[in-house]
């Protein structure tokens, strides 16, 4: 009797998540999202790059459809951050780019992420005067969301280094 009854508990589940499947077909839940960002970020902390890379941009797709910015913008700084771990700046910048872009339609343009997006961005482009125009941006959000103290220099301080590093003679 009770393998029958476990049997029956199964179908319906099994019947369930094909209704679900059928119902969300082409349209992800934020779930499936998760589900997939978990899979994401294991393979980042694994630096198994390539194939966080795969679900990353099934990430941004299905934040795409879903057309929940937040998500996407989060998973287009990871995915530009996976393209600058396996050497590919171009695409990398291209991603952050978008990241910078998506967060501040998410939250305008005087964010903590937005400053973070463009310290990231710095990063991965080539030219030293867009570098430090990202680095100048990403400081003017930090005084602005930030009060004097340790929180703003805690903030500020690797930025002054990178500068630095782009700026040696100075």
């Amino acid at each position: 009797m009770r393998s029958r009854l476990v049997d029956l508990l199964m179908l319906m589940v099994v019947v369930s998540l094909g209704a679900m499947v059928w119902h969300f077909r082409g349209h992800p839940t934020r779930g499936q999202f998760e589900a997939e960002r978990q899979l994401a970020t294991a393979a980042l902390e694994g630096k198994q790059f390539r194939e966080a890379v795969r679900h990353l941009e099934r990430c941004v797709r299905m934040a795409r459809q879903m057309a929940n910015q937040e998500l996407e913008h989060e998973a287009l700084d990871d995915l530009g951050w996976s393209y600058f771990e396996l050497g590919d700046l171009k695409q990398a910048a291209k991603f952050q780019a978008e990241a910078v872009e998506r967060a501040e339609a998410v939250h305008g343009p005087y964010h903590p992420v937005i400053a973070l997006y463009l310290t990231r961005l710095t990063r991965v482009t080539n030219d030293r005067t867009r570098a430090l125009e990202y680095l100048a941006r990403a400081e003017v959000i930090y005084r602005r969301v930030y009060p004097p103290g340790p929180d703003l220099e805690a903030a500020l301080t690797p930025l002054k280094a990178h500068r630095k590093s782009l700026t040696p003679g100075d």
